[in-house]
């Protein structure tokens, strides 16, 4: 139960994660252009892609413990009364 709790937790949060992560790799050479040098050098690594893709997988793992936890305590007829 607790792993299908995460499991389902981490679909969303990987899909947004991806889609942001996907969103920046394409934004950053537009913004580079736009601030024309006031930053320093505006680059989205591997390295930092990975980094991302990491912490969304952390935060996904995360939001679905608690939940999964409570789920995993709570008895099925309590649970379906709830409903």
């Amino acid at each position: 139960m607790l792993a299908f709790v995460i499991a389902e937790s981490l679909v969303p949060a990987l899909f947004g994660g991806i889609l942001g992560l996907g969103l920046a790799w394409i934004a950053m050479p537009v913004v580079a252009e736009l601030l024309n040098g006031i930053l320093p050098n505006l680059t989205l690594s591997s390295q930092i892609l990975l980094f991302g893709l990491l912490l969304v997988l952390l935060f996904g793992m995360a939001s679905g413990l608690v939940p999964g936890i409570i789920a995993m305590r709570m008895r099925v007829i309590n649970a379906l009364r709830a409903v």
